[in-house]
């Protein structure tokens, strides 16, 4: 999973120009990189994989300015 991130992370284009030629614009929301961060990264998880409550909420302050 890690290596399936680092390529698409690395393939975001670099600017608005790189955009127009490839004819969209790509906004991650890197929560992978949040959760890293954090000493209490699995308080955000219900299983261990899928978000319960309050990694919903990280997800959503995430997302909230890119649209």
């Amino acid at each position: 999973m890690a290596v399936y991130y680092a390529k698409i992370k690395s393939q975001k284009s670099k600017s608005k120009e790189d955009d127009k030629i490839y004819g969209f614009e790509l906004e991650l929301a890197d929560l992978f990189s949040e959760m890293e961060k954090m000493k209490d990264w699995e308080d955000y998880l219900i299983d261990g994989l899928h978000l319960n409550k309050r990694g919903n909420r990280l997800l959503f302050e995430l997302l909230k300015d890119k649209f």
